[in-house]
Parts: structure tokens; C-alpha cells; sequence
């Protein structure tokens, strides 16, 4: 579990165009105008950044992209330092930017994913981070209209990990993820119904999640 990272551009940028790859000729829009606004779940504490565009609504559903922060970071400085809503919004998509489970009183934008073994105040409450998500995909849906064929889901460390426990247990058919700098902790991981695809990636010398396993 790590904080946010700096800007990395060109990263979130890749990640993005990998996931634009299982989109057939997906089609950019001249300028990335977007609205961008933070919305709360009726009767609970939760709330996600959603990013979409400001165009006349589109006449079919669109593909939606949810971007987990890492632990200790929050939706707002995960959505400024990926880069990647400009590029999402081009290509006519919607992104949404999710807020894990608060810190204590004195952390309360630190946020963490219950992702199984970890993280932080997330995984010794047992929050159902999962079930908050999926209701967030719901939320969207009826409010935006959503290509439920076309969700995917990119997470950086405790994110990642997040977006792997999504992979493994959603009742959403979550079609693919890319995890960045992040390990398997949802144990067991249940069989899919479907195939979900994953790029992921992984530095040697990470000592916040190591690659090679154990403590970090």
C-alpha cells in the first residue's frame, strides 16, 4: 500500500489505449470537454468523482472506465495525477473515479479498498467496498445509460488489488482490468462466469508491494 503517485502521463495513457484496444473503432471527439462532478450514494457516506461528456446524449450506451486510487489517496488527486479523464472523454467514454473507505478521524480523505487481506482501516472494518462499487455501476446506469458490456477497471496498488477482487467476485460483468504495482489478495478468487482480461504491471524493485510476495 503505497500513496499516490506523481503525474505519470505517459503510463495512464498506455493503460488507457490498451483498454480502448477491446473497443472496436472507437471514435474521438475533437476537444475533451467534460463535466465533472462528485456524486454520493442515497442513504450512505459514499461518494465517486464521474467524468462525462458535455455533449448532447449519445443515442447508444457508453463504455465506462473506473479508476481506483491507491491507498492513502482519495478520487479527486487520483483523477489529477492519471491524466487520463481528457483521453476518456475524446473517445466517449465515462469515467468514473470511486473514494475507498475513510481513514480515521484525523485521515479522513486517506482512503483504503477492503480488497481481502488488505488495506489499512478498509480491511479490519470489513467494509463492503465491492458492493458499494456495484451499486455505484448502477447508479451510473440509470442515470447516464452505460454499455454493461464495456466496463473495465485500471488500479494502482491498493486499487489494483481492489480491481482484482472485482475480477474475481463481481456480479458485474467486468470485461477487463489493469493493475498497476499491485498483488492477488482476495483469496479464494472465485471462477468467473466469464473470461476478464488483465495487463499487469509490476516493478522489481517495489518494497511497498514486493513482487516477489511477502511483507511490505
Amino acid at each position: 500500500m503505497r500513496s499516490e503517485p506523481m503525474p505519470q502521463y505517459a503510463l495512464y495513457g498506455t493503460l488507457f489505449a490498451f483498454v480502448m484496444g477491446l473497443v472496436s473503432s472507437p471514435s474521438l471527439a475533437a476537444d475533451a470537454d467534460f463535466s465533472l462532478k462528485m456524486r454520493t450514494m442515497p442513504k450512505t457516506d459514499r461518494s465517486y468523482l464521474l467524468a462525462t461528456p458535455r455533449d448532447a446524449p449519445t443515442p447508444s450506451p457508453r463504455p465506462l472506465l473506473i479508476m481506483l486510487h491507491g491507498g492513502m489517496g482519495n478520487a479527486q488527486s487520483f483523477e489529477r495525477s492519471t491524466d487520463v479523464t481528457p483521453a476518456a472523454i475524446r473517445a466517449g467514454w465515462i469515467v468514473a473515479f470511486p473514494n475507498g473507505t475513510e481513514g480515521g478521524a484525523s485521515h479522513r480523505n486517506r482512503r483504503t479498498w477492503n480488497a481481502g487481506r488488505c488495506c489499512g482501516r478498509a480491511s479490519r472494518t470489513q467494509s463492503e467496498d465491492r458492493q458499494f462499487i456495484e451499486n455505484m455501476i448502477d447508479q451510473i446506469d440509470e442515470r447516464e445509460s452505460i454499455d454493461r458490456k464495456k466496463i473495465y477497471v485500471i488500479g494502482f496498488s491498493n486499487g489494483g488489488m481492489m480491481a482484482y477482487s472485482l475480477a474475481c467476485h463481481s456480479e458485474k460483468p467486468i470485461r477487463a482490468i489493469v493493475v498497476v504495482g499491485a498483488s492477488l489478495v482476495s483469496q479464494p478468487c472465485a471462477q468467473p462466469s466469464r473470461s476478464v482480461a488483465i495487463l499487469a504491471l509490476h516493478g522489481d524493485q517495489d518494497d511497498s508491494v514486493p513482487l516477489e510476495g511477502g511483507r511490505g
